[in-house]
């Protein structure tokens, strides 16, 4: 055992029982109740590890179909267009050095929200040199561009294209009572033109209604067709990362198959067998369908931490497995919350990955911002977003 390999902290859910590496034990130091003591053969101290509690217990488990809308912090650059003037073809923003996944924050000091409100700036300043405020990761800095004039299009261009927003279909996952947080999806958001994480300013998710479903054939998922019930919003979103889209809600959240939260499983007590997911099929009507947990791997770090097969009939009838607009489905083993589905296997649509409900809640308690990848050859996050891009 090397000592400097052991964490400093420890995070736990609730009322979670650490557990000590082989021939160790681990005993709350009686002079600091957050402390406790790595000891070989319970008898020789070997560290003091700090624990951090998270106090997350019980949660309602989601099902419901939701609409997910993001926008950006200011307008996000997705690609680059030739511009084609007098003098030929001409793209004056990637000449100056911009990038895919550029933010476009502000336009001589003047904030820009909006690929409008950019698209007019533009125009306004026409061929003047102007200062473009970029965020780039974590990175602020500015760039002087000099627009050209595209005589198809007769106004005045820099060459990208660009998006403030997407849109998209998914599935609730939890909800807390308690701080009327939630979560949902188990898997990030990707732009579909740059392939990074989609950044967010703000963000909402109202309710959804299923209209019919494309069912998943080997090679291609399928995917809920629905209605976004914009009228109903159901929170807001703060965060999206690695595990999922979190935020807060603006009402009491129900599922009508559990008439309290359920306790949720601790990584070390999900085991392989049966369980149920919850889901939508039709309209707004949550169901329970059964699955079968073929492997537990709590410590992938890529949040892969179930392999689960649909066993339901039905459900394999109208959808043949899983489907684009399912991630997000709640888990359910034991009468524990244990985990949400996240993507379908291509080669088998009946076949998914799921990840562990403990992974899930850690991640966003480590990230205080909601306070205040792409598929491989074998599986495909299934949840389909859409936005316009219009070009500069």
């Amino acid at each position: 055992m090397v000592l400097n390999s052991l964490p400093n902290e420890i995070q736990i859910l609730g009322d979670e029982k650490p557990k000590a590496p082989f021939l160790t034990s681990l005993k709350i130091n009686p002079l600091n109740k957050d402390c406790i003591e790595l000891k070989l053969l319970g008898l020789i101290t070997l560290k003091e590890i700090s624990v951090k509690k998270i106090p997350v217990n019980y949660l309602v488990p989601g099902g419901h179909s939701i609409g997910i809308y993001l926008k950006t912090p200011g307008v996000m650059v997705v690609g680059f267009s030739e511009v084609k003037t007098k003098k030929g073809d001409a793209n004056p923003a990637k000449e100056t050095g911009l990038k895919e996944g550029d933010l476009i924050l502000k336009v001589n000091d003047i904030t820009v929200n909006h690929e409008f409100e950019l698209k007019n700036l533009i125009n306004h300043f026409g061929g003047q040199k102007i200062t473009f405020t970029i965020k780039r990761g974590d990175d602020i800095f500015k760039r002087e561009i000099t627009p050209v004039y595209s005589f198809e299009e007769k106004r005045w261009r820099i060459g990208v294209f660009i998006r403030d927003n997407l849109a998209g279909l998914g599935t609730l996952s939890y909800y807390n009572p308690r701080d009327k947080s939630f979560g949902a999806l188990g898997h990030t958001i990707i732009d579909p033109d740059t392939g990074k994480v989609f950044p967010i300013n703000k963000g909402k998710i109202v309710a959804a209604k299923i209209q019919t479903i494309y069912p998943s054939h080997r090679g291609q998922p399928g995917e809920k067709i629905g209605t976004f019930l914009h009228k109903n919003v159901i929170g807001a979103v703060y965060l999206n990362n690695r595990f999922g889209i979190f935020g807060k809600a603006s009402q009491e959240i129900i599922n009508p198959f559990f008439k309290k939260p359920l306790p949720i499983a601790f990584n070390e007590e999900v085991k392989p067998g049966p369980a149920e997911i919850y889901t939508v099929l039709k309209g707004e009507k949550i169901e329970k369908f059964t699955i079968y947990i073929e492997k537990v791997r709590p410590y992938q770090k890529d949040g892969r931490n179930l392999i689960l097969r649909i066993k339901d009939p039905r459900l394999l009838r109208i959808t043949g497995g899983i489907v684009q607009g399912m991630s997000g489905s709640p888990i359910i083993k034991d009468g524990k919350f244990i985990g949400v589905v996240t993507h379908v296997f291509l080669s088998d649509s009946s076949k998914g990955y799921g990840i562990l409900i403990e992974n899930m809640l850690k991640e966003i308690y480590n990230n205080n911002k909601l306070w205040g990848g792409s598929p491989n050859f074998v599986f495909v996050k299934y949840c389909r977003y859409f936005s316009e891009k219009n070009v500069l």
